[in-house]
């Protein structure tokens, strides 16, 4: 199974594993998990159709990362911090 598939020792089984969820608000959530936080590159998409792609940590936006708004075809690719797009990067409406 692609979504529990584990890289690194035995001693990190528990700790870190690629999975994919539903949170529910609806959107659904793709990374790897550290202490069942996601942690890593992935991907959350929302129930709306916007989706993000990049760097999580501890659950949150943080670091470099794309979000794209379907409905308004609006974007923004840069960084972030604590899910707050955050210094330098480029916003389309």
């Amino acid at each position: 199974d692609r979504w529990n598939h584990v890289h690194g020792s035995l001693e990190e089984l528990h700790e870190r594993r690629t999975r994919r969820l539903e949170l529910l608000d609806g959107s659904q959530i793709e990374c790897d998990f550290t202490n069942d936080l996601p942690n890593g590159q992935g991907t959350k998409k929302f129930p709306d159709g916007s989706i993000y792609k990049g760097t999580i940590v501890n659950g949150l936006f943080h670091g470099q990362g794309h979000y794209k708004q379907p409905l308004d075809k609006s974007s923004y690719r840069g960084n972030w911090v604590n899910n707050e797009m955050s210094g330098k990067g480029i916003k389309k409406l």
